[in-house]
């Protein structure tokens, strides 16, 4: 027997198709029934898709036939075989038709496999006498149901697939409640936990409990409930934003607001009233007196909100410095105790930048150091790794709640690589106000 050239490509003889087929053009998507057809033998299989052609999420029905056949581990072992014995090269796809809705696949695909008989082994390479959506065993799970409702009440059927469609469910959801992946879908169990209905109720029941809420309505009315999508029916509401709501996502929604019982303890109030209240907290809140420090000085603040109004602050910085809940200093200003200050002004340091003299200068704004010093900000980082400097400075990053022991062990080491020649220098802290100082004195004397 002589071995079989794959790459040898039997003309296709469009006369002899045994199927009506509609043009195709190769480049356009299209959902519907196709024809794979062998040339070497007349015969043809017939399926159904959603994408014949790649998308951005699917690499298309084609391509997966195709791929499972050039593996060698396609579903169908008949075309599989047809495929190894004739090679890819005398397989040719058609369009039997298109433009039909994915819900409608099935019946279609039914349709066409009846009229052309592919299953028949004189004629095609189908294996099923009815569409299978791809899986061989799909039909049967299909064909027989059998749920039983909440109230009781028990629904079975021969069309599992029409029984999603005339519902309006997920057919997957479906398959996993018969399968008993699941208990309960859409008011149905499966029948074979009938005997488990009161305790699936019961803990469907606690479970909307669990999804227990309470809103404000825009006339101030305090309400609860328990079923989102019936409150969100009833009051003109969207489901998602509601629910964005309830997460705390936004704070309103159409004049609706979540209940907070620390901040709406009395529900007799209507809502002006709430809104008369909460501001009435902030004024109190920014009126308190407090007590900073900046630039080494004590500043005593009787009206935060004034202060911040006539210096261009924000309210809410300024109130966490004075309690000293701000972790780094705010525009220089600190917390007037002593730890508390501290803390904030280490926190606050970015950088230490170390001159060639020894001293080093520790830096909250690392870009407004390199504009008054004419340092490329981009090569601050690469020079200082290399321990070399730049216009004269080198830098010590990651300097940010550093404690004092880690900035003296951090400097010593950074000494020792900057000036491996001359280890009797000491390193000295200068303010950066006499480094510039400094500066201009030496510029001076060199012109």
């Amino acid at each position: 027997m002589s071995e079989i050239d794959y790459n040898v490509i039997i003309p296709l003889d469009l006369t002899k198709v045994p199927f009506e087929f509609q043009e195709f053009d190769p480049q356009n998507q299209f959902s519907g029934i196709y024809a794979c057809y062998c040339t070497s033998n007349n015969k043809f299989y017939v399926g159904s898709t959603k994408d014949f052609l790649p998308t951005k999420i699917y690499r298309g029905r084609k391509a997966d036939h195709l791929n499972s056949l050039r593996k060698g581990s396609h579903d169908n072992v008949i075309l599989q075989r047809a495929f190894d014995k004739y090679g890819e090269f005398n397989f040719f796809w058609f369009k039997l038709e298109g433009d039909i809705k994915r819900e409608n696949l099935l019946d279609r695909e039914d349709y066409y496999l009846a009229k052309y008989r592919p299953f028949d082994r004189e004629i095609g390479f189908n294996i099923n006498k009815k569409a299978t959506g791809g899986n061989p065993n799909f039909k049967s799970i299909l064909s027989r149901y059998k749920f039983v409702k909440l109230s009781g009440e028990i629904v079975e059927g021969e069309n599992l697939s029409k029984f999603a469609r005339d519902n309006k469910v997920w057919l997957r959801y479906l398959l996993d409640l018969k399968f008993g992946k699941r208990d309960y879908y859409k008011g149905f169990i499966s029948f074979d936990n009938i005997h488990r209905l009161e305790e699936i109720k019961s803990a469907i029941e606690e479970k909307r409990c669990k999804q227990y809420f309470k809103v404000i309505s825009p006339t101030g009315e305090l309400l609860e409930g328990f079923d989102r999508k019936d409150f969100c029916k009833k009051h003109q509401l969207k489901l998602r934003i509601f629910r964005d709501l309830l997460a705390g996502r936004i704070i309103k929604t159409s004049g609706w607001r979540l209940f907070n019982a620390n901040k709406h303890p009395d529900r007799s109030l209507t809502l002006g009233e709430v809104k008369s209240l909460n501001e009435k907290e902030k004024i109190d809140r920014y009126q308190i007196e407090t007590k900073v420090r900046f630039n080494g000085k004590i500043i005593e603040i009787t009206n935060v909100r004034q202060f911040c109004k006539r210096n261009n602050l924000s309210p809410d910085s300024m109130f966490r410095i004075g309690n000293g809940q701000r972790k780094t200093e705010y525009r220089g200003y600190t917390s007037l105790d002593e730890e508390t200050h501290k803390q904030q002004i280490r926190n606050s340091i970015r950088a230490i930048a170390i001159n060639q003299r020894g001293e080093f200068v520790k830096l909250r704004h690392i870009s407004g150091f390199c504009k008054k010093f004419d340092i490329k900000i981009t090569d601050i980082g690469n020079h200082s790794r290399r321990n070399k400097f730049i216009n004269g400075y080198s830098f010590i990053f990651n300097t940010e709640g550093i404690s004092e022991e880690q900035e003296r062990s951090l400097l010593e080491e950074k000494r020792t690589k900057l000036f491996p020649d001359n280890p009797d220098v000491v390193l000295r802290e200068i303010e950066q106000e006499y480094l510039a100082k400094t500066v201009n004195r030496d510029i001076n004397r060199s012109i």
